[in-house]
């Protein structure tokens, strides 16, 4: 998954099992399992988070976002929880891309989303007032244990 925005780019890449053949069989030994991002700053060189080895499902989030659902979740300290504003204006952007595509023109949201009131701006570290020059780990409690490392593969 990559976001491209005016701050730079971020790339999501996640393999979470090995690779099965067209005949059904595994590759012997298995793929690692892994899980990167890297980000490239506008005008700066390209980062990677080395992310830590995590125990589940989904990077082991399948637990935290189950736990929210079915038993009350938490405090949602980071923020993480959309409301039903976020959860519209989501759809809207999809919804925009496809008018788009269909009628060869930018679409607007605010034009598609009249009478839907915007979602809150997100907090720190996500907020307008981050430089996206350099990871700092104590801004991202949510990520324990990852660090910044050279990108190897670009």
């Amino acid at each position: 998954m990559v976001f491209h925005g005016t701050r730079g780019r971020v790339a999501l890449e996640t393999v979470e099992r090995a690779y099965v053949r067209p005949d059904g069989g595994l590759v012997a030994p298995p793929l690692p399992e892994h899980s990167s991002i890297v980000v490239q700053p506008q005008f700066s060189r390209a980062f990677e988070l080395a992310l830590p080895k995590t125990e589940g499902l989904h990077s082991g989030v399948d637990k935290v976002m189950l736990e929210h659902l079915f038993r009350g979740g938490s405090d949602d300290r980071y923020g993480h929880v959309a409301d039903e504003r976020a959860g519209a204006w989501s759809a809207l952007v999809g919804i925009a891309a496809n008018a788009s595509l269909a009628s060869g023109t930018p679409v607007s949201l605010a034009d598609l989303a009249a009478g839907i009131p915007q979602p809150d701006l997100p907090q720190e570290p996500f907020g307008p007032a981050i430089a996206w020059q350099t990871f700092d780990a104590a801004r991202y409690p949510f990520l324990p244990g990852a660090r910044m490392a050279e990108v190897s593969r670009l």
